[in-house]
């Protein structure tokens, strides 16, 4: 859940660019879906607006999950 100084983090990076398999083990070992960057994202808008489906359909259920 670390966060650079935009506060992108590793799943939100991985949501933009359509990583699935390394968005799934983030969030096994405890990526927050919820946290925002500096624009208000979060890694599942990211995988929306990047239009990478499969992320944001992990990401829904992950979300749910919260």
């Amino acid at each position: 859940n670390a966060q650079t100084v935009h506060g992108e983090t590793a799943l939100m990076y991985a949501a933009q660019a359509g990583l699935v398999e390394k968005a799934s083990v983030l969030l096994e070992n405890g990526a927050d879906p919820n946290l925002k960057n500096m624009t208000g994202d979060t890694a599942l808008t990211l995988a929306k607006k990047a239009k990478h489906a499969d992320v944001v359909q992990l990401l829904n259920r992950a979300v749910a999950a919260k």
